[in-house]
């Protein structure tokens, strides 16, 4: 990968301004940046605050026992844990959990 990187940059001629680089010269998931970089940017940052408001959640709906429990799960198997804090989140909006839960 390092070489083609190499090669590219000799190839024209040792400068690497953007107008110098053609789109379909790029490698397979590589972007010349501008406008797709800005929306992914903010599905990014969309993302991040999902989250964020997730996280939030299940730590006001558990005890940290059950959220170091969640943990130890996430290690074994991601998508258990995700399924589990799918269904915790989804009580605790619709008002079915009491308080912290065990």
């Amino acid at each position: 990968l390092l070489r083609f990187f190499f090669d590219l940059i000799m190839d024209l001629g040792g400068n690497l301004g953007p107008s110098q680089v053609a789109a379909d010269e790029l490698p397979d998931g590589f972007t010349m940046g501008g406008e797709g970089d800005a929306a992914a940017s903010e599905q990014q940052q969309k993302a991040q605050q999902v989250d964020e408001q997730r996280r939030m959640i299940l730590e006001q709906a558990c005890t940290q026992e059950a959220l170091a429990r969640l943990g130890r799960i996430r290690m074994v198997r991601e998508s258990k844990a995700k399924a589990i804090e799918n269904s915790i989140v989804s009580m605790a909006l619709s008002g079915k959990l009491p308080g912290k839960n065990q």
